[in-house]
């Protein structure tokens, strides 16, 4: 049976709370409730927080259901010249910056409006000494900065800055800050979601799972990734003693995600007990292992699928007490099916092609391929 393991130290690290506007006291009804989403609060103006359904403007989070949407008007020309009613929301950190240390940041940012001459950024500070904001928005110079002619148009894109910080600030603050260029009248919307802030480097990927199962005459790998960031590839490595290890395949990474992704690979030709580790390779050719895993092949000698192929029914029997049953497509996607009675599967709704029977007993878990006419 595969092994599980988390491989990630971000949660540990993190100095902002509910950084992905997932958590609610209530959900939002309306616009400038951001206080729904401690500890968040509005700083100036009336940020909108879309969540539990409720959204503005068309907004959709990057991931999960919540986000924030910052709005505001720029008329850098005539009497008026000013921003007008620039919008910024604020939150404690977990623990004050270090002075001298550098800080890594990233978050997700998609322009739904059309551009101003504002740039989008945080401005880390101090409780007691906090910025004011003016007739050309927040006052002060921020740590991270995005230029808005590199926020997409109506999608989200991943961002990551470092900065060094000089002062123990306790806070942070987010919206827009002018550019200095000249504009009238325009409006800007920014979107922004899944955001992290911590003293450690990012990893290259969140490694939710990996793990390995056996099947009748081979081996399926899985691994799930939460995030990645600037993955080229990953590469599957087998042996026989856990020690020497040769390339079993390789599977191209996403680049660049926010969103859950699942990958697999199958060993046909597997050892006796075949060790298992994942390698992801980064773009500029840096690379990190996972934990090793194994896999045995000795087992359940006596499991069998008939009739295979099959139209209808497909019975499952082994010496053994099964404890359950579950149909994958050929991806390893678990399959819906309306019965399983005795170790029977009505299997009369499916479509016609190659499935994966994954049968579990009390201490192993075996996949055996059917095909369903």
């Amino acid at each position: 049976m595969g092994v599980m393991f988390v491989f990630s130290n971000k949660a540990k690290s993190q100095l902002l709370l509910n950084q992905d506007f997932e958590n609610y006291t209530t959900c939002p009804t309306a616009g400038n409730q951001v206080s729904l989403a401690v500890p968040w609060v509005s700083f100036s103006g009336s940020v909108d927080y879309v969540n539990c359904g409720y959204t503005s403007w068309g907004a959709t989070a990057s991931s999960g259901t919540g986000c924030m949407l910052s709005f505001h008007n720029a008329s850098f020309s005539g009497p008026t010249a000013g921003f007008l009613n620039p919008e910024y929301i604020s939150s404690p950190l977990t623990v004050p910056l270090i002075p001298g240390n550098t800080y890594y940041v990233s978050w997700d940012l998609n322009n739904i409006q059309n551009p101003a001459c504002a740039d989008f950024g945080m401005l880390f500070y101090n409780s007691a000494t906090p910025p004011t904001v003016g007739a050309f928005g927040l006052v002060g110079t921020p740590q991270v900065l995005v230029p808005q002619a590199s926020i997409p148009a109506n999608s989200y894109a991943t961002f990551t800055h470092t900065f060094v910080a000089t002062a123990a600030h306790n806070r942070v603050v987010i919206g827009p800050f002018w550019n200095g260029g000249p504009c009238a009248g325009y409006t800007k919307i920014i979107l922004f979601d899944n955001m992290s802030v911590s003293p450690n480097p990012p990893l290259p990927i969140d490694l939710v799972s990996f793990e390995g199962e056996k099947m009748s005459n081979s081996n399926m790998l899985k691994w799930v990734t939460s995030s990645e960031i600037n993955n080229s590839y990953f590469t599957v490595e087998k042996s026989k003693d856990g020690k020497v290890f040769e390339i079993l395949g390789t599977v191209e990474g996403a680049g660049n995600s926010s969103v859950q992704l699942s990958y697999n690979m199958l060993d046909s030709k597997p050892h006796l007990v075949t060790y298992y580790r994942l390698k992801q390779t980064d773009y500029d050719g840096k690379y990190k292992y996972s934990k090793i895993i194994s896999v045995s092949n000795s087992g359940v000698e006596d499991l069998k699928l008939y009739p295979n192929p099959v139209k209808d029914k497909l019975t499952i029997s082994s010496k053994k007490n099964i404890q359950k049953i579950e149909v994958l497509d050929i991806s390893g996607k678990k399959v819906r099916l309306e019965k399983v009675t005795d170790n029977v599967i009505d299997i009369s709704t499916l479509s016609k092609g190659i499935y994966i029977a994954r049968v579990t007993f009390q201490s192993t878990v075996v996949l055996e391929k059917f095909i369903k006419e």
